[in-house]
């Protein structure tokens, strides 16, 4: 059986797959299009009292926010 280097951050993204509904490319950064601003950054999370939300670039190049919680 093989030992997984980084086995939280595996069951976050496939919790946050889940849960959110957001796509794989919105998700995961692509580094061969470094212009393109695909991939979820920690500037695009947004965690506030009442609302907490991510910020993503979705298909066609169009931003779209997903609720979190």
């Amino acid at each position: 059986m093989r030992q997984d280097a980084h086995p939280h951050r595996n069951r976050a993204i496939v919790h946050m797959l889940l849960e959110t509904g957001v796509r794989a490319a919105e998700l995961c950064y692509d580094a061969t299009r470094p212009e393109e601003e695909t991939g979820l950054r920690i500037s695009n999370l947004i965690l506030g009292r009442t609302d907490s939300f991510i910020w993503v670039m979705g298909k066609g190049r169009k931003p779209r926010t997903i609720g979190l919680g």
